[in-house]
C-alpha cells in the first residue's frame, strides 16, 4: 500500500475539488438566464422594422452569480451570436466586465444590462443569443441561447401579386349597383390567387378599394387572416359607399408574421354606379362692373377680385370625388376638385395670363365658348356650353396682365423750376402745374383718343385731351390746377393717366409718376375776442350768463361742410401771456354749414373759464386737419383782460352803472 504524504495528498484532493465545480458549472450552463429582447413580436420574429436597427438584448445573471459566490474582479461575460444548429459559439461580440473599485463604470455583476447586436449579425434565417461567464479561467456556457428569427423577404418577391377576382355576378356586369347590395347583403366576396411558394403561415391581406390604385395614395379598407384553401375576404358594402361612383379599383398588398409588406397587386378595376349620373348645369361669369352689357372687357379682367366661372349647382353632385374640368375657348383644359371650391355656386378663377392669351391679337368682340365636364374617377358628364364675348380692345399699346401697361410712357410733371421734375416746392404755392406726357409709338395713336390725368387717384382728374393729329413720340400738355393740388396735400402724389376712346368702355392706364410735393403753405388767420376795446373787459361779456365770445373767421380753403373745428382757450397768471394758470379749455364749434365755411363761426367761452384771468391775459387757437399734412394750428390770439375792478371786484359784484373798464 502507497503512502502518500501531505502534500501529494492535498494536490489530489484539489483536483478532485475542481472536477466536481467544473462538473456543477456544466450543469449550471443548463440553467443560466436566456438572454431576452423586446422587439421580437408575438410571433417570435424580430420584426421587419426593428431588423433594420441594432437590436438591444438584455442579460442578468444576478441570480446565478450570487449562489455561485462568483467575484466581479475576476468574472467576466462573452456576448454571443451563432446560427441555430451550430454547437459552437464562436468569437464574441462583446467581453463584459463587472463593476470592482477600480472600475466604477463597469455594469454591476448583481443587476441587469444591455449590449445592441449589430445590424450586419441581424442576416436572414434562425439565430441564437447567449454567452459564456468565466471565473478566472473558468468557463460556464449558455448551452443553448435565446432563439432569434430574422425575415426580411416579403410574400411575391421579388414579383407582384396577382390581381384579386371579383365574384362572377359583378366580373360579368363591370359594375356595382344599388341591386347588387340588394341581392347580396352579406357583401362582396372576393378571392386571390394562392402564392404557394412564399406563404407562410400567419400571413394576412390588406384589402384596398379606392380610386387609385397605389397603397401610398389610398389606405386599406380593412385587413384579413391568409387561411390556406379559402383564399378570400368580404369587403361589407357599408365599406364602398365612401367612394360612390366612377371608375375604382381593387387591390391588396400580402404581409407576413415579421410585417414585410408585398408589393402591390394588380389591380381589378370596376365601375361603381351607387348614385345617379351627375347632371351638370350651364356655367357663366359674373361680370362685376358693367353686368347688362354682358360683355367681359378690361374693367372685368383688372378688377381686383379677378374673374370667375360660376358652377351652379348640380344634380347628383359627389364633392369628395368629383372634378370638374373646365375649357376657356382655346386654352388648355383647367381642372377643379369640386370639394375645394364649396360651397355653390362653385367660383373657379380664370387667371389674366388665361384670358389675355385666349383673346390675343383680336379686335372688337370675341365670342368665347366656355365648356366643362364632371370628371367623375374618369367618368365625363358634359355639360352646356356658355358663350360669353370678350373684348379687350382699347386705345394704345395692346393690354397685359397688369392693370398698368409700361408700354405707356409715364408723365412728367413741372412746377415753377424746370429744372425739377416731378418735384413742386413752396415756390409753387397757389399755382397750378404742368403734366407732360409722350405718347407711344405703336399702333400709331389714333385720333379721338381721350387722355385723362390724375393726381394720386382716379377721384382727382386734374385734366383731359383729345388726341387729333398728334403721332408717335410727340408731347401734349396737361393742366394740374391748383385746388387739386393744394386738397391733396403735401404728400408724394402718384401721378398717371388712362387712354379712352368711344368705340367701348375700354381704358388702360399708364405707369404711376411719384412727384414730391411740397407747395401747400396753411395760414389759418387768428380768431378775434368780441371786444370794444385793447382789453376783454365786463363789458364785452353777456350781461346775464357773463359769457365771452370770439369770433373764428370763415376759410373755404380748409373747412368743410359738417366739420367740427376744435378750439383750445388758455388763461395766464400774467399779462405777457408767458405762464399758464389752470388747465387748457377745449370748446367744439358746431357741425360747419355753407354760411359757417364762407363767413366764419362764434365760439362761447363759458364765465367759469374766462373769471380766473381777472386783470391778466388769455389766448385762443382753433385746429384744422389738412388733407396730407396733418392739423394745423391757426395763429394764436391773445387779449389782456379786466374781469375785476380795482377793488378786486368781478364783473358778477360789480354793480352795472360802475363797471370799470
Amino acid at each position: 500500500m502507497t503512502i502518500l504524504s501531505k502534500k501529494q495528498q492535498a494536490a489530489i484532493e484539489s483536483r478532485k475539488a475542481n472536477k466536481e465545480l467544473m462538473s456543477q458549472r456544466k450543469k449550471a450552463g443548463l440553467a443560466l438566464p436566456l438572454p431576452t429582447f423586446s422587439a421580437m413580436n408575438s410571433e417570435g420574429l424580430i420584426s421587419a422594422e426593428n431588423s433594420k436597427k441594432p437590436l438591444p438584448v438584455t442579460f442578468d445573471i444576478a441570480q446565478f452569480a450570487e449562489d455561485n459566490d462568483l467575484d466581479p474582479a475576476i468574472t467576466r461575460l462573452d456576448v454571443h451570436i451563432r446560427g441555430k444548429g451550430a454547437t459552437q459559439w464562436g468569437a464574441a461580440l462583446y467581453i463584459v466586465r463587472f463593476r470592482t473599485p477600480e472600475n466604477p463604470t463597469f455594469p454591476p455583476i448583481d443587476q441587469p444590462f444591455i449590449r445592441d447586436i449589430p445590424v450586419a449579425r441581424l442576416t436572414e434565417g434562425s439565430h441564437e443569443i447567449g454567452y459564456i461567464v468565466y471565473e478566472d479561467r473558468n468557463a460556464t456556457p449558455l448551452l443553448t441561447g435565446a432563439p432569434l428569427e430574422v425575415d426580411h423577404t416579403p410574400p411575391y418577391h421579388p414579383n407582384y401579386p396577382l390581381e384579386p377576382l371579383f365574384p362572377d355576378y359583378l366580373s360579368l356586369a363591370g359594375e356595382i349597383t344599388e341591386r347588387d347590395i340588394e341581392d347580396h347583403p352579406e357583401g362582396m366576396v372576393c378571392t386571390f390567387p394562392d402564392y404557394p411558394s412564399s406563404r407562410r403561415s400567419g400571413d394576412r391581406i390588406a384589402v384596398h378599394f379606392a380610386p387609385d390604385f397605389s397603397s401610398q395614395l389610398s389606405r386599406p379598407i380593412d385587413t384579413f387572416p391568409v387561411v390556406a384553401g379559402a383564399l378570400s375576404f368580404t369587403l361589407p358594402w357599408s365599406r364602398l359607399v365612401g367612394n360612390q361612383g366612377g371608375k375604382n379599383y381593387l387591390f391588396y398588398r400580402l404581409i407576413d408574421q415579421a410585417g414585410n409588406f408585398s408589393k402591390d397587386s394588380a389591380p381589378a378595376r370596376i365601375e361603381l354606379n351607387l348614385t345617379g349620373d351627375a347632371v351638370p348645369l350651364e356655367a357663366y361669369v359674373p361680370l362685376a362692373l358693367l353686368p347688362e352689357d354682358g360683355v367681359l372687357d378690361l374693367q372685368d379682367l383688372y378688377d381686383p377680385a379677378g374673374v370667375f366661372v360660376a358652377i351652379p349647382k348640380y344634380d347628383e353632385n359627389l364633392p369628395d370625388i368629383d372634378v370638374i374640368e373646365l375649357t376657356w375657348g382655346s386654352r388648355p383644359p383647367l381642372r377643379f376638385n369640386v370639394g375645394l371650391y364649396l360651397p355653390f355656386p362653385l367660383m373657379l378663377p380664370i387667371s389674366r395670363a388665361n384670358l389675355v392669351a385666349d383673346y390675343g391679337t383680336a379686335t372688337g368682340e370675341l365670342p368665347t365658348t366656355i365648356s366643362y365636364f364632371i370628371d367623375r374617377n374618369g367618368s365625363a358628364f358634359d355639360a352646356p356650353d356658355h358663350e360669353i364675348d370678350v373684348d379687350f380692345s382699347s386705345p394704345g399699346p395692346n393690354p397685359g396682365v397688369d392693370p398698368e401697361n409700361d408700354l405707356l410712357n409715364t408723365v412728367l410733371v413741372y412746377g415753377s423750376d424746370p429744372s425739377k421734375p416731378n418735384e413742386l416746392t413752396v415756390d409753387d404755392f397757389g399755382n397750378a402745374a404742368t403734366a407732360e406726357i409722350v405718347l407711344w409709338d405703336e399702333p400709331i395713336p389714333a385720333p379721338g383718343t381721350t387722355l385723362r390725368g390724375y393726381w394720386g387717384s382716379l377721384a382727382n382728374e386734374f385734366d383731359s385731351l383729345v388726341l387729333t393729329s398728334e403721332g408717335p413720340g410727340d408731347t401734349v400738355t396737361l393742366t394740374v390746377p391748383w385746388p387739386i393740388i393744394r386738397d391733396v396735400g403735401n404728400v408724394p402724389v402718384q401721378v398717371f393717366y388712362t387712354l379712352g376712346w368711344d368705340t367701348n368702355d375700354n381704358t388702360q392706364r399708364s405707369p404711376a409718376q411719384e412727384v414730391i410735393v411740397n407747395a401747400n403753405k396753411v395760414v389759418l388767420e387768428p380768431a378775434t375776442f368780441n371786444k370794444a376795446t385793447a382789453t376783454w373787459a365786463c363789458t364785452d361779456l353777456n350781461r346775464t350768463t357773463w359769457a365771452g365770445t370770439v369770433r373764428v373767421p370763415g376759410n373755404t380753403i380748409y373747412f368743410e361742410l359738417d366739420m367740427i373745428v376744435r378750439c383750445e382757450f388758455r388763461v395766464f397768471s400774467d399779462t405777457t401771456g408767458d405762464t399758464q394758470l389752470g388747465d387748457t379749455v377745449v370748446l367744439n364749434s358746431p357741425k360747419l354749414t355753407p354760411d359757417m365755411v364762407s363767413n366764419g363761426f362764434n365760439i362761447t367761452v363759458p364765465y367759469t373759464a374766462l373769471r380766473p384771468a381777472a386783470r391778466n391775459s388769455v389766448d385762443f387757437r382753433y385746429f384744422v386737419p389738412i388733407p396730407g399734412g396733418g392739423e394745423h394750428t391757426a395763429e394764436r390770439a391773445r387779449s389782456r383782460t379786466r374781469f375785476t375792478d380795482l377793488n378786486g371786484m368781478y364783473c358778477e359784484e360789480q354793480p352795472p352803472v360802475a363797471q370799470e373798464e
